[in-house]
């Protein structure tokens, strides 16, 4: 038995995908502490209705960044050529940039005609296009390093967008501004990892990006692609987003700021590990996919070891959630640790499935993948639909984590059953079998 672990731990420890995962997680588990070490002096600065409006600036943010793209980001793993990434890259930019110049326009016409007066919450608005831009331009070249390999650089950019998001957070506050605040220090984070991005290690290549070359080729050939995922991504996050826009409008903002609270502390771990493994894992099994090697043991040893990591934390926060956010974040926060608790088993489950989300645009099943989504919103929104009718957001909330489970495992099943197709394929097409 010791024997039998010792060769396991070697075999990890001289893993290539696993020394990626970790140089990429070492970075964002430094990036996580940081945001939780802030969190309790943010609440403590901030009222629940900040952190509503945060939560509602981030959700309009992310859904416009999927549009602004196109999604072509997700493609910059699938060519062979560095060039045809790089011609991606720069078709990827121009999207996001000729975007967020027509929503500044289309804002500035609905004010211009609408006789808005410009006050705060046009700040608000006004800073949507800023934030859309600096988000896309964060996962274009983000992605575009994991397509190199480089790590350790995206790495480093996940602390440094911790620290400026919650430094400029905390010193906003404390210069007492309450509204407006999280919203900008948000914006900031994003705006410096992306120029640190920008002039690291990945310059010479995003230099030659845009050299002047006729990027329809290359586009037209992975639009196939993206057709499909475009409105995939859009139903699936706004599945993720819902509950935002819902809770917002038929509950109160003081509930969104709890909700949006519960579900900042859930998410970090996904958004920073999971996220990470997950771009590790999208560029391993396409080069996996490309060579025609075999992938079902790698995704199912993926899963098991994003299981064990989220056991114990899944616990803690299934029996103490609540005298534990009452006594981190303030007494006042006891809501979200109730919010907390009822949505921790689904946070854990996605952190295990998110991070192989992407694996069917390998294997080129995407078509499925609007389906999936679709049914993901509507479990999501008709739980909290149901709560709403009966006048109990926990059962809105319940209700919700239920249909989304059942959604994922849904999901998981057809990948696996995708990946097995292709096992039996490869093994056809082997002269040695």
């Amino acid at each position: 038995m010791p024997n039998r672990v010792s060769h396991f731990g070697s075999k990890l420890k001289n893993s290539l995908y696993v020394r990626q995962v970790v140089n990429l997680v070492s970075g964002t588990s430094l990036a996580h502490l940081i945001t939780i070490a802030l969190s309790p002096v943010l609440t403590r600065i901030f009222p629940a209705e900040a952190f509503g409006e945060l939560q509602l600036f981030h959700s309009i943010v992310i859904i416009l960044s999927i549009v602004s793209t196109g999604c072509f980001e997700y493609t910059f793993v699938l060519p062979q050529k560095d060039r045809d990434a790089s011609l991606l890259f720069k078709f990827s930019f121009l999207l996001n940039l000729l975007f967020n110049l027509f929503l500044y326009l289309f804002i500035y016409v609905a004010y211009r005609f609408s006789g808005l007066p410009s006050d705060l919450s046009s700040l608000f608005i006004w800073l949507i296009p800023l934030g859309v831009f600096f988000n896309s331009a964060l996962n274009i070249i983000t992605h575009f390093v994991i397509r190199f390999e480089q790590y350790g650089t995206a790495s480093k950019s996940k602390v440094l967008q911790s620290s400026v998001t919650g430094g400029t957070q905390t010193g906003l506050g404390i210069a007492g501004m309450l509204n407006g605040g999280l919203i900008i220090g948000h914006i900031a984070g994003r705006i410096i990892s992306t120029v640190f991005l920008f002039f690291r290690k990945t310059s010479v290549r995003l230099e030659k990006a845009f050299y002047k070359q006729n990027l329809k080729p290359v586009t037209k050939k992975y639009f196939g692609t993206t057709k499909f995922l475009l409105p995939s991504n859009v139903l699936s996050y706004g599945a993720i987003e819902i509950p935002v826009f819902i809770i917002g409008a038929l509950f109160d903002q003081e509930m969104l700021g709890f909700y949006a609270l519960a579900y900042r502390v859930l998410s970090v771990p996904s958004a920073f590990i999971g996220n990470s493994v997950g771009q590790v894992f999208y560029k391993q099994l396409s080069d996996r996919y490309n060579n025609g090697v075999s992938i079902q043991n790698f995704l199912v040893k993926t899963w098991g070891v994003l299981f064990l990591i989220t056991i114990i934390p899944t616990g803690i926060l299934l029996l103490w959630s609540e005298p534990l956010f009452a006594f981190v974040f303030g007494g006042q926060w006891q809501t979200a640790g109730s919010i907390a608790m009822i949505m921790a088993p689904l946070l854990a489950i996605d952190f295990i499935s998110a991070p192989t989300g992407k694996a069917l645009i390998v294997l080129e099943k995407q078509k499925i993948m609007p389906v999936f989504s679709f049914l993901n919103l509507i479990t999501r929104a008709g739980g909290l639909l149901i709560g709403w009718y009966h006048q109990d957001f926990l059962l809105g909330i319940i209700l919700m984590v239920i249909g989304h489970i059942l959604s994922l495992i849904t999901y998981n099943l057809y990948l696996l059953k995708a990946v097995g197709i292709y096992e039996t394929a490869i093994s056809a097409n082997d002269p040695s079998s």
